[in-house]
């Protein structure tokens, strides 16, 4: 089962290597690693020191080497080409080197071993850190960083002249991490694959411990302490990647328009300009522009941002423009093609007001307003509805009694009772800013009762 998971680990990635989604094949090699089970490493030690030991021989045991490890692991990942996450697939196997050591050809009854073998399947994701800015490898991932889940199929096998006798099968399941740094072969042109080497360091864990108390008996050495163990292990690898390539081709630059502007401007009968201007002045006004057919459903395109084709009224009788401008409110206006006279169509846009569209007054020392007129938050609430791109601000102010302190902090608390009756109208809140000014800002300077309950106020302004 172990071998067929492994071939299939192996021969899918070359046979789905032209597919859009597999992205990486690794095949990686454990040159060295560190074994970690403190309970496991005491049993050995004690056993090392007063174990049983064969007919004339005193120097006999078992040493797990301080770091050696014989492992091979292959990795498939998937994803998107431009993504920055992987789904892996992922089978690690291999063996920690657990030596024997001593005399024993004088006692051949007496030649024991211990092997521990794992087999690891998994899934996790693997993370692009950073990219590559070297001309040969831009834009591929230098540093990679994958966790995972597996499941572990491991063997702790002891040994003697008659053969194997006990394998503890764990049967577990393992949470690792792995971080690679990558290095890229040149590039031959042409080619649908990139070849990458990079050096790793994996950290595996068992998330259960597993009782070898049974090797108390195999090697007849009465043991009391505790034999259950959560093995881990950290391992430096060398690995050999494959990973699909699609160099991005060049954009395709926009065609030229079917009607160069010169044209156009020396035959203002073929179509209608589209200009704004102030309301007010009647000054040109810089505007962007958007035009719906006769259902307002479908864009109609513009020639060079600003120009409608006459023949487009062949289809529908009207066209309805929207007209954007800095520091203007939004205006939609119906263009009827019948009114074949007129080569520019003039829309004209109303100044966003400086001064507040709506100003809430409050009673002295508190955040309670002194007339909740529901009307005047209608208003300002029709507004924005009317004008999705614009945004308010909220002032609060407050008159000179008391400390700057507090009237600055009094400021803003009545600006968020503003803030929330219009959130509680539909208002996104996100659409809103608010600050208090305290009393530096006051609307009448006269300290007089009259007057100073005019500064108690709250000034909404409206922002695009």
């Amino acid at each position: 089962m172990r071998l067929l998971t492994l071939l299939a680990l192996l021969l899918f990635p070359v046979i789905s290597f032209s597919q859009v989604n597999l992205r990486y094949l690794h095949l990686n090699w454990n040159v060295g690693g560190r074994f970690d089970a403190p309970n496991f490493k005491q049993f050995i030690n004690t056993f090392n020191t007063i174990g049983p030991k064969p007919p004339g021989v005193t120097n006999y045991g078992f040493k797990i080497r301080p770091f050696g490890a014989d492992a091979f692991s292959v990795m498939t990942g998937f994803g998107t080409r431009s993504g920055r996450a992987l789904f892996t697939v992922s089978y690690v196997g291999g063996s920690t080197l657990i030596d024997r050591f001593g005399d024993t050809q004088s006692s051949p009854s007496w030649t024991k071993s211990l092997n521990y073998d794992y087999h690891d399947v998994g899934i996790g994701a693997l993370f692009h850190l950073f990219k590559s800015k070297n001309e040969n490898s831009r834009g591929f991932p230098r540093i990679e960083y994958q966790v995972g889940l597996d499941r572990e199929f491991n063997v702790f096998q002891y040994r003697d002249k008659s053969g194997v006798h006990n394998k503890y099968r764990t049967n577990n399941f393992g949470a690792s991490s792995f971080i690679q740094y990558n290095f890229y072969a040149p590039y031959l042109g042409g080619a649908p694959i990139r070849v990458v080497w990079g050096i790793n360091l994996r950290y595996h864990r068992s998330l259960n411990p597993v009782d070898f108390s049974g090797l108390r008996n195999d090697l007849n050495f009465n043991y009391s302490n505790n034999l259950s163990e959560s093995f881990k292990d950290l391992t430096i690898g060398i690995t050999l990647g494959f990973l699909s390539y699609n160099p991005r081709q060049p954009k395709e630059k926009p065609k030229p328009l079917e009607y160069p502007l010169d044209v156009i401007k020396n035959n203002p009968m073929r179509v209608l300009e589209l200009d704004a201007v102030d309301s007010i002045t009647g000054q040109n006004v810089k505007a962007g522009f958007d035009a719906l057919d006769e259902r307002r459903e479908k864009p109609i395109t513009l020639l060079y941002n600003k120009y409608i084709l006459r023949s487009v009224f062949r289809e529908m009788l009207t066209v309805y423009v929207t007209a954007r401008a800095k520091g203007y409110f939004i205006k939609q206006v119906p263009i009827e093609g019948y009114d074949t006279l007129k080569s520019v169509s003039r829309i004209e846009l109303a100044k966003i007001p400086r001064t507040p569209m709506g100003v809430f007054y409050f009673e002295q020392s508190t955040s309670q307003m002194t007339d909740i007129n529901p009307m005047r938050i209608d208003s300002v609430v029709s507004i924005l509805q009317k004008n999705d791109h614009m945004n308010i601000a909220i002032i609060g102010h407050t008159s000179s009694d008391g400390s700057s302190r507090l009237n600055r902090t009094l400021s803003v608390k009545r600006a968020k009772v503003i803030r929330k009756l219009l959130v509680n109208s539909g208002v996104e809140k996100t659409r809103i800013s608010i600050s208090g000014v305290g009393s530096t800002q006051p609307k009448v300077a006269k300290d007089t009762e009259e007057y100073q309950s005019m500064n108690r106020r709250v000034e909404v302004f409206l922002r695009d």
